[in-house]
């Protein structure tokens, strides 16, 4: 063979896979009138989340939900691997929540959440993240509340525990979580939090009502109402983690009412303001090298 045969050769087998590879992804449907035993399609759409997730295996796939209420019942959440996206008008027209002993929802690396909202578990059954477990993924315009992370182990994250440096928290209202140890709303052990809300966490015995993170990046956010029990009401820093550009407002703990910080943690070019502390550190309290 020829060099101009071995590159026209080569050429459409490049072009045959870039016009293959889309064909291999499928689209599959959730709705409120669909059957576990159906295929899946917009015509025949599944009846829970749980089935869609466990079918759509492939990073490509997506699966669309229909407006309505489902509850997910795979012990510690359904694995996502793909994206998932509510249909409805606004995110308030998809809930997906847990069932009495489980998370709600798990997200791998390759998984994208959006447009929904998750409500977390109703019992102490999560040791991290009682709404949702981010392990990579991204979580886009969604509201998460009322989780707990209240069993044995981490009790990390009442709403959100997220790891792994691609982890995304982007233009979520996330509330109402509790977490017996650190972080009653969120947990970032790596990853990006931008642009969200989150409300009225609370720590029951230790530190970070709304947020506990030891690596990542906190910017454009806005922290209100959260109670620790020992530092840090809003927001509890420890580490390489960068603060910046955020409202951070009438939090409650001993020490640091809203902020406490230590280690290399930054905060920048933020608005706090009516902080709570029965000890020292009203707004904001720094330990070691950590900068505000």
């Amino acid at each position: 063979m020829n060099n101009l045969s071995r590159k026209l050769k080569s050429a459409i087998l490049t072009a045959c896979s870039v016009f293959v590879s889309p064909l291999l992804a499928a689209t599959y449907y959730v709705s409120m009138d669909g059957k576990d035993t159906a295929a899946g399609t917009s015509d025949a759409p599944f009846l829970t989340v749980d089935k869609a997730i466990s079918t759509a295996q492939a990073a490509e796939d997506e699966i669309h939900v229909e407006p309505g209420t489902y509850t997910t019942t795979t012990q510690w959440g359904p694995n996502l691997v793909c994206k998932l996206v509510g249909l409805g008008e606004t995110r308030d027209k998809v809930i997906i929540q847990a069932g009495d002993s489980y998370r709600t929802i798990r997200l791998a690396k390759t998984a994208v959440l959006t447009n929904v909202t998750i409500i977390g578990n109703t019992k102490d059954a999560a040791d991290k993240g009682g709404a949702i477990e981010l392990t990579g993924g991204q979580v886009i315009d969604c509201v998460i509340k009322d989780g707990t992370a209240k069993a044995d182990g981490n009790l990390a994250g009442g709403n959100v525990y997220m790891t792994g440096d691609t982890a995304l928290l982007k233009d979520c209202l996330i509330s109402g979580g509790k977490a017996k140890k650190r972080g009653g709303n969120v947990y970032v052990a790596a990853g990006r939090v931008e642009n969200c809300v989150i409300e009225n966490g609370n720590c029951s015995d230790n530190i970070g009502g709304n947020m506990y993170a030891e690596n990542g990046t906190i910017t454009q956010c806005t922290f209100t109402g959260g109670k620790a029990n020992s530092r840090g009401g809003n927001i509890f820093l420890n580490g390489p983690v960068l603060l910046s550009d955020s409202t951070i407002q009438q939090g409650e703990a001993p020490q640091g009412g809203n902020i406490y910080a230590l280690l290399t943690a930054v905060v920048s070019n933020s608005q706090i303001s009516a902080g709570i502390a029965t000890s020292n550190g009203g707004n904001v309290y720094l330990d070691g090298s950590a900068k505000c």
